[in-house]
């Protein structure tokens, strides 16, 4: 599944710049950087932890993944975000560079 995921987020990246890689076969035939994929599972770790074993997502939780906002996102320059869960939207981010 990790795989797949780097593989969708390739995807997604051509989708929103509407331009192919310069290197189709490293970005798209390629298998997913090894630096990634660990950060993927240290991803699903802290949402493992901070998320479900914390309570916030319950068995019975209504779930959104990727959730848009219809034509309103037009006037921010394309908004979406990452999930909604139970009446709260949450978006995260992610760097390991600080700084501007």
């Amino acid at each position: 599944m990790i795989n797949f995921s780097g593989y969708v987020a390739s995807l997604e990246t051509v989708a929103r710049s509407g331009l192919p890689p310069m290197d189709i076969e490293k970005s798209l035939i390629d298998d997913t950087d090894i630096k990634i994929i660990n950060d993927l599972k240290l991803l699903c770790e802290v949402f493992q932890s901070k998320f479900i074993n914390a309570g916030i997502v319950k068995e019975n939780s209504n779930v959104v993944f990727n959730p848009r906002f219809g034509i309103v996102s037009m006037f921010c320059g394309g908004a979406d975000a990452d999930i909604f869960i139970d009446d709260t939207l949450y978006d995260f981010k992610c760097t390991k560079s600080r700084g501007y």
